[in-house]
C-alpha cells in the first residue's frame, strides 16, 4: 500500500525512514497515517524528524508539512543507533559516543593493573562490538576515532606492563594464534567497515 509512492523506504521492526522529494514524503507520511492504524502500526508525529538536506528547503518542507506535527531539522537525527545529517552533526554525534567508551576504557585500563584477565575478557566481549555499530552505519568517520585509539593504547599499556610502540601496537592487533591480543587499531577498523 505505501510502495506506490515515488519515496524509498527502509523499515526495521515498527521504525520507518523515507527518503526522496517533500512531496511525496508527504503523500507517504498520509498514506502511513491513513494505512497504518488499520494494520496496528500508529506514527506519532511528535517522534519523527524530518530532516531537510538544505536551509534553503526548510521554510518550503515547514510548508508542506504544515498541521502534521512532525519536526523538521537541518542539522541531523540520531537514527536506530547512527546518525543522519550535516557533517558536523554526524561528527559531533560519533565523537559523544567516543568520549563515553573512552571514560568506560580508562575505567577499565584501572582495573587492568590489578585484574588484567578480566580487563581484557571485558574489552573483547563488550567493548569494541561497541564501535563496530557505528563504523558500519557512517561513513568518512575513521579520524574521529584516533582519540579511542589513544585510550586502547593505555589500555594495552596497563593489561601488559608493556610500554607501546608503533611495531608493537601492529603486533597487539593480530589475532591471539599469531601472538597478538586481537585489539584492532578503531581508525584503522573504521575505514575497513
Amino acid at each position: 500500500l505505501l510502495n506506490t509512492i515515488d519515496c524509498y523506504q527502509e523499515w526495521f521492526a515498527d521504525d520507518a525512514s523515507g527518503l526522496g522529494k517533500l512531496v511525496e514524503l508527504r503523500k507517504w507520511w498520509d498514506r502511513l497515517a491513513e494505512v497504518g492504524p488499520k494494520q496496528g502500526y500508529f506514527p506519532k508525529p511528535s517522534k519523527c524528524w524530518l530532516v531537510v538536506k538544505n536551509a534553503s528547503d526548510v521554510d518550503r518542507a515547514k510548508e508542506i508539512f504544515h498541521g502534521t506535527g512532525v519536526n523538521i531539522t537541518v542539522e541531523g537525527r540520531r537514527i536506530l543507533g547512527a546518525a543522519i545529517g550535516t557533517t558536523q552533526y554526524v561528527e559531533s554525534y560519533v565523537s559523544s559516543h567516543v568520549n563515553e567508551w573512552i571514560k568506560e576504557l580508562s575505567t577499565l585500563s584501572e582495573m587492568g593493573k590489578s585484574e588484567p584477565h578480566l580487563a581484557y575478557s571485558v574489552f573483547r566481549v563488550v567493548q569494541r562490538c561497541k564501535w563496530s555499530f557505528l563504523m558500519r552505519t557512517l561513513k568518512n568517520i575513521s579520524h574521529l576515532f584516533q582519540p579511542l585509539e589513544n585510550a586502547i593504547r593505555i589500555f594495552i599499556e596497563s593489561i601488559t606492563d608493556v610500554e607501546l610502540t608503533e611495531e608493537s601496537r601492529e603486533i597487539m592487533e593480530l589475532p591471539c594464534n599469531m601472538g597478538g591480543l586481537g585489539i584492532s587499531n578503531p581508525v584503522k577498523q573504521a575505514d575497513i567497515e
